[in-house]
């Protein structure tokens, strides 16, 4: 398994638990009925400098802490098999939804 396979736990400024696999980050965020899943794009920042506003959507919600790292874990061998698959990436000059997003919140903050 590389690297970019694993899952890194931490907690983020905000004292969140939160995973990343790769680009891909995940937070579980307290509220009604258990933890909230919401996700993000890493940037390179270490988890514990990620914050609450770094999420760009919500995944659903898992029940407590052993969930959502069974969550994470899926994530991760999910990951896995794609690249298994040797499928060639195709950059495009198309911005998801997402994307977007994180570019309005950059440009606000600078």
């Amino acid at each position: 398994m590389s690297q970019a396979d694993a899952a890194v736990y931490g907690l983020t400024a905000d004292g969140l638990l939160a995973a990343r696999i790769g680009d891909f980050g995940c937070f579980a965020v307290p509220g009604d009925g258990g933890l909230r899943l919401a996700i993000a794009r890493c940037t390179g920042k270490p988890v514990a400098e990620w914050t609450a506003s770094d999420a760009l959507a919500s995944e659903g919600i898992v029940g407590d802490e052993t969930a959502f790292r069974a969550h994470v874990e899926d994530i991760a061998h999910h990951r896995r098999q794609l690249r298994g698959l040797a499928r060639a990436h195709v950059a495009t000059s198309r911005l998801t939804p997402g994307e977007r997003l994180s570019r309005r919140r950059s440009m606000a903050k600078g």
